[in-house]
């Protein structure tokens, strides 16, 4: 059984930059994620996302809140990660795909709002 982790979203700063910390669940049972951080004055937690036990073609986790890409000849594919989509039996297509081979991480909804269809 994969370990379940976390990525907890912060914006940070009077400028409200992003950053991300990632945790396992044994580690937030011990650890407040926001004291990850010197100055907790300027800290709010924008998401907290679930690692969904897969990795893209590149070997790195995915997270709820990603954004992952596929491109072939043919065909263009963007889809923003969430647990519905992978979990439930309507998107059994969606989560078919080789991981390992196809789909890449291209972004996050946090940092990379461009790549959301529609904007």
């Amino acid at each position: 059984m994969e370990e379940i982790k976390f990525r907890y979203v912060f914006e940070v700063g009077i400028d409200k930059h992003i950053e991300f910390v990632y945790f396992s669940l044994d580690e937030l049972e011990n650890d407040n994620p926001k004291y990850y951080f010197k100055d907790t004055k300027h800290i709010k937690i924008i998401s907290k996302d679930l690692f969904i036990g897969l990795k893209d073609k590149n070997n790195v986790e995915i997270y709820e809140g990603d954004i992952l890409g596929y491109k072939d000849k043919r065909k263009k594919y963007q889809e923003i990660v969430s647990y519905q989509k992978v979990y439930c039996e309507e998107y059994g297509n969606w989560i078919g795909f080789n991981f390992n081979e196809k789909l890449e991480i291209i972004g996050n909804i946090y940092e990379n709002s461009e790549l959301i269809k529609g904007e």
